[in-house]
């Protein structure tokens, strides 16, 4: 029989752990929840266990992810969303410079082959604000005459 889910997300983001810009996260994966096995087009076989953390950014930022597995088989992904179909980059190394909007972020570790692991996980970030550009304002003359 064939079981096919539409729109409910099997990640749990419930305990999601918090992470901020500027500070370094370690954490591990063994012994955590194995509910999500493909993050949409970014990639299968992620069988072993997930752990969820979320980013908060208040406005535009670029952000880099710097992320140190203990073995090459741990990958994390940045989804847009908490659910799996949301991926929106993936790697088993450093994630380089994004440029992201204001919002909620879920960066998801997980293992290919139900491998588990430790990892470091930085994150920094860079206001991606546009700098207003100075512009020329005609000042006002008044010219004075004597009478």
């Amino acid at each position: 029989s064939l079981d096919v889910q539409c729109g409910n997300s099997l990640l749990e983001c419930s305990s999601a752990v918090i992470v901020t810009c500027g500070n370094i996260y370690n954490g591990t994966t063994v012994g955590g929840a194995t509910n999500v096995s493909a993050y949409s087009s970014c990639s299968t076989k992620m069988t072993g266990p997930e752990v969820v953390h979320i980013l908060t950014l208040d406005h535009p930022q670029r952000v880099t992810i710097q992320f140190s597995p203990s073995r090459p088989d741990l990958f994390l992904h940045l989804l847009g969303a908490c659910s799996e179909e949301t991926c929106m980059d993936v790697s088993n190394g450093d994630l380089f410079p994004k440029d992201l909007n204001s919002g909620q972020y879920y960066l998801v570790v997980d293992g290919t082959f139900n491998q588990s692991g430790t990892y470091a996980l930085s994150v920094s970030c860079q206001d991606n604000t546009p700098t207003k550009t100075p512009t020329n304002t005609p000042m006002e003359t008044t010219s004075l005459s004597q009478a």
